[in-house]
């Protein structure tokens, strides 16, 4: 409102819209939710200002708009949409609201994927797993999505990307090399430990796992997917529940499982002892140091040897595990130790070898940090296309900061950059909003007249160019010295991850 009354703000904006499902039906009496990137990460309020129905023929409109970036948000009765789902993802929604008289966003709901096999609970134990589902029309590819269950929750992983047909199969020793993500729990009062289920991931023969699938178009737009509401029983037929029973679990599994994770540590230590070419165990060791880097809480000298200790250790097990077992996953991991580590020739080798194996189509993120890493070699022309690369493939453009502190550090101005911004939105959830159009305005404002401004501002970006975040952190300009939009820059590139 203070932009608005004091004239720093373009033309509002009517924003409308339908909502109606393939078939033509519309989607009557649905509340419909324009929402600000600062208001997203908790419950829609009573406060927030843009909140309507849709009305009989599905159609809903706001008049009046501030300019702005807004996610579209939906509120939707089960039977609504069960069959039915919105065809977007969590980057998607969003509108960028910038004077224009008015703007229409359409939602269209498709009908969900059918899945073939496996389904109700279907045990398998053949090396390969086989997944099928009906086609989809107009779809050029799929990604498939393999769940799993934890102690407080579930989580989902995307094991294979651009698959052409609406057949595959799937190795289960893939499966159980797959770094599923490690979760952590506390009962009551105890402290938080590392949830055993989330460590042994997808070779837990116990475990009931879930999967999923997504119909991608040539522009790589989704279609459908499988994954929604089922309600009635035509839709209910084919649940998408299995069990991996293809391996047997070992003593030091079942140890784990009981939660006693030092004594399930040493006996896989044991194990490859006995058997040095035990891919399993080594895999599970590097696991458990995971779980003991994600319990350690707060930095110092002491938290900062115990980490650098872990992963060093994790490096030396990636090392063995990669001559046994090669995957694109251990090959990441060992390339993301040594970029930490800035020993590039190491890096460059991983990421390489990385490279060579990966099979997903989306690779905004790995070109994004392959770019951050050329970027602290100094290859500033090899880091720019590959930071564009990346913001060109992922609607989130968390890197978005780190590609203007590389623009502004080889010589662009302040309006390149803020057109840059503008292009390219920041929609990673922060702890807080980064608007980097909004931070570089700030600091076109305060250089103004401050001849030393752009030589402070180098001599900050070289810093962060160079990795040296630690010194980055601890700068803080003195009093007067007009440097507080500057300031606040910085802090920002700190986030971006």
């Amino acid at each position: 409102m203070q932009k608005l009354m004091s004239g720093d703000v373009k033309a509002l904006t009517d924003v409308s819209g339908k909502l109606t499902k393939s078939n033509g039906e519309p989607i009557a009496y649905a509340g419909v939710f324009l929402r600000r990137q600062d208001d997203i990460n908790h419950s829609i309020t009573d406060f927030e200002p843009y909140q309507t129905m849709t009305n009989e023929k599905g159609e809903y409109s706001f008049r009046g708009v501030l300019p702005g970036s807004y996610k579209l948000f939906l509120g939707l009765d089960v039977n609504q949409i069960s069959g039915w789902t919105w065809p977007t993802i969590s980057d998607d929604g969003w509108i960028d609201l910038r004077g224009q008289n008015k703007l229409e966003e359409n939602v269209v709901f498709q009908p969900l994927m059918e899945l073939k096999t496996p389904v109700n609970e279907e045990v398998v134990r053949d090396k390969k797993l086989t997944f099928e589902w009906k086609p989809v029309e107009g779809a050029a590819y799929y990604n498939l999505n393999i769940g799993l269950k934890f102690t407080s929750g579930s989580a989902s992983r995307q094991i294979k990307q651009g698959i052409v047909t609406s057949r595959v199969q799937i190795p289960a020793e893939d499966l159980y090399d797959e770094i599923s993500g490690i979760s952590s729990f506390a009962s009551g009062q105890e402290e938080m430990k590392v949830d055993p289920l989330s460590l042994l991931g997808y070779a837990n023969t116990d475990n009931q796992f879930s999967w999923s699938v997504e119909a991608y178009n040539a522009d790589g737009e989704l279609l459908t997917r499988s994954d929604g509401y089922r309600l009635g029983n035509d839709l209910t037929g084919q649940l998408p529940f299995f069990y991996l029973k293809e391996r047997s679990m070992t003593d030091a599994d079942k140890t784990l499982l009981t939660g006693d994770l030092e004594k399930a540590e040493a006996m896989y230590k044991a194990d490859v002892q006995h058997n040095p070419a035990d891919a399993h165990s080594l895999h599970m060791m590097h696991m458990l140091l995971e779980g003991k880097i994600m319990l350690l809480r707060g930095e110092g000298a002491k938290v900062s040897g115990e980490k650098a200790s872990l992963m060093a250790k994790q490096a030396e097990l990636l090392k063995k595990l990669v001559e046994l077992h090669p995957t694109a996953d251990y090959y990441d991991w060992l390339a993301d130790y040594y970029l930490k580590e800035t020993d590039w020739k190491e890096y460059n080798r991983y990421y390489a070898l990385a490279e060579s194996m990966r099979q997903t189509k989306d690779n905004s993120y790995s070109d994004a940090t392959h770019a951050v890493a050329l970027m602290r070699q100094g290859k500033m022309d090899e880091a720019t296309a590959y930071f564009q690369q990346s913001l060109d493939h992922d609607k989130s453009h968390r890197f978005i900061g780190s590609y203007l502190a590389v623009t502004l550090y080889l010589g662009g101005s302040m309006d390149q950059a803020i057109s840059l911004a503008g292009k390219y939105p920041d929609r990673m959830m922060y702890n807080t909003s980064l608007n980097w159009e909004e931070l570089i305005h700030e600091m076109k404002r305060e250089s103004t007249g401050n001849r030393g401004y752009n030589a402070a501002l180098q001599s900050k970006i070289e810093l962060y160019v160079q990795g040296k975040e630690k010194e980055l952190k601890q700068w803080q300009p003195a009093a007067g010295s007009g440097l507080t939009a500057m300031k606040k820059f910085m802090d920002a590139l700190g986030q971006v991850r």
